[in-house]
């Protein structure tokens, strides 16, 4: 699946992703222009990613990577590659994906599947 992900109507990603297709046969027939990969995977196969691997590097856009994301070729971009499991550690989905860092930003909350904390502590030193 190729998709090209926007921010105010402003092309900020394309995404490859690569699904497992033993776990999860028949995907090919969902829309995914208006449904969510892993809502598909979660409520059609029971399939719930558990952890996974993330490297980000640095790269250029290619010819076609500049035109569907309206910068010029040569452009820099981070280059993703990540490697979606289940918690028994079977593959689930591998993505590439070309990033603009100019129109898009990094957070994590360090949860797990991102999700939201239940709680936030905190505390404040005084010195």
């Amino acid at each position: 699946m190729r998709r090209i992900r926007f921010a105010d109507d402003e092309p900020v990603a394309i995404e490859t992703a690569y699904v497992n297709y033993a776990i999860c046969p028949g995907i090919e027939a969902h829309d995914f222009a208006v449904e969510s990969l892993y809502d598909v995977l979660a409520a059609d196969y029971g399939v719930h990613v558990g952890h996974g691997q993330e490297r980000i590097s640095i790269a250029r856009a290619t010819s076609e990577e500049a035109s569907l994301l309206q910068v010029e070729e040569e452009s820099p971009v981070f280059f993703e590659r990540a490697i979606e499991c289940q918690a028994d550690g079977v593959p689930v989905e591998y993505l590439k994906a070309v990033i603009l860092p100019s129109r898009y930003r990094f957070a994590s909350n360090g949860c797990e599947n991102g999700s939201r904390p239940k709680e936030v502590k905190s505390s404040w030193l005084t010195w």
